[in-house]
């Protein structure tokens, strides 16, 4: 159901009800059969999508959910926890951005300090990862001259390492980046490289979404 939101028109694609599955109906069960494993699935994949679609306030209480539900895959590095700790590193940079709450600057530090540990013995999958985080970081302390490098180093490695979806992802980033700044131009060119990404991926829903908040005809 994840992939299908992204993939095909969603009213909300930050809830995994559909074709496939009834989110509401898949919780309640893993809740009251303590499938520890489902539930912190869910939230996880709840939180990748509130921070791809722009839902802060959804994505901070999916940080609670994740780091409160006991799971097997905690402290393993599986693709949940990888993701996990990317989304969560991404979005609290987001959030602490927007609120200033010392928590979220905890959480975007202490994510990418995970990352950066994950890319010591896999620098193909995480190096782009920790590369992206990073530049948020220097988003945050307003070193703009080492966010714009950063970011750039972001989108060609995941380019490189063939992640195309956070290649777009990166390329989302640096053009909300050089917006905030003024840079339209710039910011346009990052936006519509970006969309194309996302539907190279296969996304279009957030091919959409990208447009429709970024983009002009």
């Amino acid at each position: 159901q994840f992939a299908l939101n992204l993939v095909s028109y969603s009213e909300d694609p930050t809830v995994l009800t559909g074709e496939l599955m009834d989110q509401e109906v898949v919780l309640k069960d893993a809740l009251e059969n303590d499938y520890h494993n489902t539930v912190h699935l869910i939230y996880c994949l709840r939180l990748w999508m509130a921070y791809l679609f722009g839902k802060d306030e959804l994505a901070a209480t999916m940080i609670d959910q994740c780091k409160s539900t006991n799971s097997a895959f905690s402290g393993a590095r599986t693709t949940i926890t990888v993701n996990e700790t990317f989304y969560c590193g991404l979005a609290s940079a987001t959030l602490f951005m927007k609120t200033r709450k010392k928590k979220f600057e905890s959480l975007a530090y202490s994510s990418i300090k995970k990352m950066k540990k994950f890319a010591e013995d896999n620098s193909w999958n995480f190096s782009h990862k920790v590369k992206l985080l990073d530049a948020e970081i220097f988003v945050l302390k307003q070193d703009i001259d080492m966010a714009k490098k950063t970011y750039n180093e972001a989108i060609e490695l995941a380019g490189k390492h063939r992640f195309i979806h956070e290649q777009a992802l990166a390329c989302e980033r640096a053009g909300t980046f050089h917006s905030m700044l003024g840079n339209h131009i710039t910011a346009d060119e990052y936006f519509r490289r970006s969309h194309e990404l996302y539907l190279k991926w296969g996304a279009k829903c957030k091919a959409d979404d990208v447009r429709k908040k970024f983009l002009t005809e």
